[in-house]
């Protein structure tokens, strides 16, 4: 009897895990199929991102930047903020892009 109940205790964690996983891939697949339609009826999907000529200000303990790779690493404790929006991470990795020529 006690075999039967560790069993099913461990077909529960696994099939919770399973619906946890499932649920979370629903989730992404429905989100991005609404921004899509968002976009392609000209809304904006994602308001907060609409201040691109605003300054993004970025806090961190450590810098590391590479010309060679044309990339800025800030680590630690990382702070972004661009007017309302605020972002907090461990590592934030800054990619140059070169502009054509005109």
């Amino acid at each position: 009897m006690i075999h039967f109940a560790e069993a099913w205790k461990k077909r529960v964690k696994l099939g919770t895990s399973l619906a946890m996983f499932l649920l979370a891939m629903l989730l992404v697949m429905v989100s991005a199929v609404a921004a899509q339609q968002a976009q392609k009826q000209g809304v904006n999907p994602f308001p907060m991102m609409t201040g691109k000529d605003k300054p993004i200000n970025i806090s961190s303990d450590k810098l590391e930047a590479s010309q060679k790779e044309g990339t800025i690493v800030f680590e630690g404790h990382v702070v972004a903020q661009q007017e309302d929006l605020t972002m907090t991470g461990r590592k934030l990795v800054v990619y140059a892009v070169k502009e054509k020529p005109k």
